[in-house]
């Protein structure tokens, strides 16, 4: 399983609906012992694991002898094109990267000695984040926590809340990108009134009447289907109309005091309507996938890939009958994957949601 030079392929192995400590002895023996020849590795936990990271950290350490251990807890796993999800899990991946170029990020009091590279982050489910204090030449990646449990983010040792991860030093090649699967976008709307999240005026019209007009009146009679169906993209007065905006989801539709509430704190001068499509959605996978595949350093072959995947994803997005992380893996062809449900998605120092976001690590 082990490749010469740059091509020492990332291990990956995952267990499901038994005992943690059963888990990681299934996990580890899907490894056949390779572990010795990791010094890093990346844990994910399906809840309720995730309730007992810390055990699961130590006898994880002791039975590897690696140190560097990064991960978190969510709803659901990914490991190759298998996901788990409402029912206990682990997914584990095991690498070999040069000393030098990792370190893990206890809390942000570690951001101010990384100097450019990436920083894999898993933020806890109230932690705030402030992408400036990181270097302008950092590039961020991750997701925030959708465990049920608090302490459940790993970076050598479990944390209390806040923002853990792993740094990658610029030698290590890295490729990402972010996928949100929308299409059909409406006409940019000026925020006429807004209170926090919750838009009250779009044109200076009733912010319901306006949606309903981009929406079509059959789907607004239905909220429950337009807060599945339909997103929005913001954007500040200063941002060009040519580049996306930043999507948020739509929390509530309210037709009595005909205001809509939105999942972004700082909605800026502009909003419109965009349309989730699982078909659209597949096909970004595939598009996007096989991009960041050619477009990563011919030196060298991806070694993983780390997939922070929305909740809002997945089944309720695909239905059933499609398998997110099976496309993932497909369009991926040899590179291991590993990932996990996570409530927001963090690319390049921005928080959004609905979303998922990819890197290819060399």
């Amino acid at each position: 399983m082990r490749r010469a030079g740059n091509d020492q392929r990332a291990l990956v192995a995952s267990a499901r609906g038994r005992p943690w400590p059963e888990l990681v002895r299934i996990c580890l023996s899907r490894l056949d012992g390779l572990a010795g020849h990791a010094n890093a590795g990346i844990v994910f936990m399906a809840d309720p694991a995730g309730e007992m990271a810390d055990d699961l950290l130590h006898y994880l350490k002791a039975e590897t002898g690696i140190c560097a251990w990064f991960g978190a807890a969510g709803e659901g796993v990914i490991a190759g094109g298998t996901e788990i999800s409402g029912e206990s899990g682990l997914a584990l991946m095991l690498l070999d990267w040069p000393q030098a170029h990792v370190r893990l990020i206890h809390d942000s009091s570690d951001f101010a000695s990384i100097d450019g590279g990436l920083a894999l982050l898993n933020l806890a489910g109230d932690a705030p984040f402030d992408a400036r204090v990181l270097g302008p030449a950092v590039r961020t990646l991750g997701g925030r926590s959708s465990s049920a449990f608090d302490g459940c983010e790993i970076a050598g040792v479990t944390s209390a809340g806040g923002c853990s991860g792993l740094w990658l030093g610029a030698e290590i090649p890295v490729a990402l990108d972010i996928l949100h699967g929308l299409r059909d976008p409406g006409p940019w709307r000026r925020i006429t009134s807004a209170v926090g999240r919750t838009v009250l005026e779009l044109d200076g019209r009733a912010a319901t009447d306006a949606i309903a007009e981009d929406a079509g009146e059959l789907l607004v009679r239905a909220p429950d289907r337009l807060v599945r169906c339909l997103m929005v993209e913001t954007r500040a007065d200063e941002d060009p109309f040519i580049a996306p905006g930043q999507v948020a989801m739509i929390e509530c539709f309210d037709r009595q005091r005909r205001t809509l509430r939105i999942s972004n704190d700082r909605p800026g001068g502009w909003l419109r309507v965009t349309y989730r499509n699982a078909s659209a959605a597949l096909a970004e996978i595939d598009r996007l996938t096989s991009g960041l595949r050619r477009d990563f350093p011919t030196e060298c072959w991806p070694r993983a890939a780390i997939l922070y995947s929305s909740v809002d994803r997945g089944h309720a997005l695909f239905g059933p009958a499609e398998s997110e992380a099976a496309r993932f893996q497909a369009a991926l062809g040899p590179i291991p994957l590993i990932g996990m449900r996570s409530r927001e998605e963090l690319f390049d120092g921005a928080l959004t949601c609905g979303a998922a976001v990819l890197a290819l690590l060399g």
